[in-house]
């Protein structure tokens, strides 16, 4: 006999847009256009530096984020001192403040870092058409301390839709855009689900009010061997950008029991169904029989691997 007992319940699931099809060249450049200066120079707030953002591709209200390392193009000129975290500006081709925009110093290239290491991403909104250059302006601390920058944050492009599960009812398998299946049973789940989980307590979602469950929902004998491979899948075809994105979601898995073939996977495929990439294997949590639960976990990858 064999005995089964593995749920796995989540999701939120986004694929953010990390930038615009570009490519994107930053480097050094003191020439023309004109400086921007909002208060004229000498007067008030001056900005020093600036580099360009040579942006090829993209159409108005395309989110672009750049990763910048403002210690390196501080060197590269020269320049001792203290790079200034408060004073990065993107400017438009038309020499004014873009509108959505922002500098965030705990993350480069996508990926957690450390704060206070003159680099980080900048992101911004586009507000022209491509082939456009735009500019970012910097500066050190020995320059005087800049206000503070109050824009609006840049919307993310989400590349998933309905990621968090919210648009269709409970008990859906398909909820489109997503393609649910798995195997047919009472005791198989592949569906959307909300309220509380009915072993251990606690809600279903993450966030919101629903997620996705996938599993074999059974604590005690399966009628067959087919009992261990009761399971579910869920999948949706994302085309990645040439400029790259970051795939991220959180997973709750609930077990009776500790069984190695009792797992979640998470992968990457082509869309001829060939495993690319295997992001994520875990088995059910160890322990004796008893509901007990991998609480919700947060997972974040860089798909730029597979972009274009």
């Amino acid at each position: 006999m064999y005995e089964d007992k593995l749920i796995l319940v989540f999701v939120t699931i986004s694929i953010l847009c990390l930038s615009i099809p570009l490519p994107v060249t930053l480097k050094g450049d003191l020439a023309s256009p004109s400086w921007w200066d909002p208060d004229g120079v000498s007067n008030g707030h001056d900005w020093h530096y600036r580099v360009p953002v040579q942006i090829s591709a993209g159409s108005p209200g395309d989110s672009v984020k750049i990763a910048a390392d403002f210690g390196s193009l501080l060197s590269e000129r020269g320049v001792s001192g203290t790079f200034a975290a408060n004073s990065v500006r993107v400017v438009s081709s038309t020499g004014n403040l873009v509108a959505s925009q922002k500098f965030d110093d705990e993350h480069y290239m996508g990926s957690d870092d450390d704060s206070g290491n003159a680099r980080g991403d900048v992101s911004f909104v586009l507000e022209d058409a491509a082939p456009v250059t735009y500019y970012i302006y910097f500066d050190i601390e020995e320059n005087g301390v800049k206000p503070q920058p109050n824009f609006p944050d840049p919307a993310p492009v989400n590349l998933v839709g309905d990621g968090d599960f919210e648009g269709s009812p409970p008990g859906t398998e398909d909820p489109a855009p997503w393609v649910g299946g798995g195997v047919d049973h009472p005791l198989a789940a592949h569906y959307v689900v909300s309220g509380s989980d009915p072993h251990l307590g606690g809600s279903v979602a993450h966030s919101g009010a629903q997620s996705y469950k996938i599993g074999w929902d059974y604590a005690g004998f399966g009628p067959s061997a087919a009992s261990n491979k009761m399971g579910g899948y869920v999948y949706q075809e994302i085309a990645i950008p040439p400029g790259g994105a970051i795939l991220s979601f959180c997973r709750r898995m609930v077990s009776y029991d500790y069984a190695n073939y009792d797992r979640f996977r998470a992968q990457i495929s082509s869309t001829s169904n060939a495993v690319l990439q295997t992001l994520v294997e875990e088995t059910a949590p160890p322990g004796g029989t008893g509901w007990k639960e991998r609480p919700w976990k947060y997972f974040t990858f860089d798909l730029s691997a597979y972009a274009g």
